[in-house]
């Protein structure tokens, strides 16, 4: 009988939680969680040993937001394997899902992780730009300009949509805006 609200801001597995936990932690007051789709292109997410299914994750989305719990989705651009049309594929998965937020970041090659030795000497890592929005590795067939173009149209389909815009600024708090203002600049949103 403890009155507090909680979120998971780093993400739940979706092939983790089901129907009963998720009313659980609605009843307990987790009022927001993210979870970490990565791509919404099959043979990537088997590559990469995602161990989620598409299914699982709407399955999983569509559960909290049925329970009043905000979603927020977290997308990878540039996965060994990406091309245009699994980036397209990737876009219109987060547009047609319930997530209430999203974010579309560029792969972020992490120092002791598979993709860090299978793709060893094949990148530079940039240590003064580790924010997901300048790409590291770009795979073949894409380029830079792919990837940023991709990132933006993402965010731009997913959050102009009126239903998206008014759920998000009624979450947003008064002194969050300026961050959000140089986050959308950042993401060529607006100039």
């Amino acid at each position: 009988k403890v009155n507090i609200i909680w979120s998971v801001p780093n993400g739940v597995r979706a092939d983790k939680i089901d129907e009963k936990t998720i009313k659980l932690m609605a009843r307990a007051g987790c009022h927001y969680f993210s979870i970490g789709i990565e791509t919404a292109n099959k043979t990537i997410l088997q590559n990469i040993k995602k161990k989620e299914s598409l299914e699982q994750i709407k399955v999983s989305i569509e559960l909290a937001e049925r329970n009043g719990i905000t979603t927020q989705g977290f997308f990878v651009l540039g996965l060994p394997g990406e091309t245009k049309a699994t980036l397209e594929e990737t876009i219109n998965f987060a547009k047609r899902s319930k997530l209430s937020r999203a974010y579309f970041g560029l792969l972020n090659i992490l120092p002791g992780s598979e993709l860090w030795y299978t793709l060893q000497g094949k990148f530079v890592p940039n240590w003064k730009n580790h924010n997901l929005i300048q790409p590291e590795w770009i795979p073949d067939g894409l380029t830079k300009e792919i990837l940023l173009k991709a990132q933006t149209k993402a965010m731009k389909v997913f959050f102009l949509k009126p239903r998206r815009i008014y759920k998000f600024l009624k979450s947003l708090h008064f002194s969050q805006i300026k961050y959000l203002l140089k986050y959308i600049k950042a993401l060529r949103i607006i100039k």
